[in-house]
């Protein structure tokens, strides 16, 4: 390559890095993908390809991890797929101090 424009030849090679960043990502090499968090039943639904009924069924069966505060929920898609596919779950379900815990029922 010719050394005489430097500052090209680092956008290049910048360019390159990006490159093959974005090849290790979409070929599934990489060790963590970014989360992505998801705020409700239908949204875990339609990210699982499922009913909310379904959602639900894995929610209230703890299969699934995510956190809950009041009445709203949070799934993290990653600690999902690994669920579902056999992993540990890494993290339980977490309430917010000074809410009344759920009663068991069985």
């Amino acid at each position: 390559m010719d050394t005489q424009h430097p500052a090209l030849e680092q956008k290049l090679q910048q360019i390159e890095d990006l490159l093959q960043h974005m090849r290790t990502t979409l070929d599934g090499s990489s060790q963590s993908p970014e989360p992505k968090f998801l705020y409700s039943l239908r949204s875990l639904a339609d990210f699982l390809g499922c009913s909310t009924t379904t959602a639900q069924k894995l929610k209230n069966s703890e299969k699934i991890p995510f956190q809950q505060f009041g009445r709203k929920v949070i799934f993290n898609t990653n600690e999902v797929l690994e669920a579902l596919q056999g992993g540990k779950m890494n993290s339980k379900k977490e309430r917010v101090p000074g809410r009344a815990p759920e009663k068991n029922n069985s």
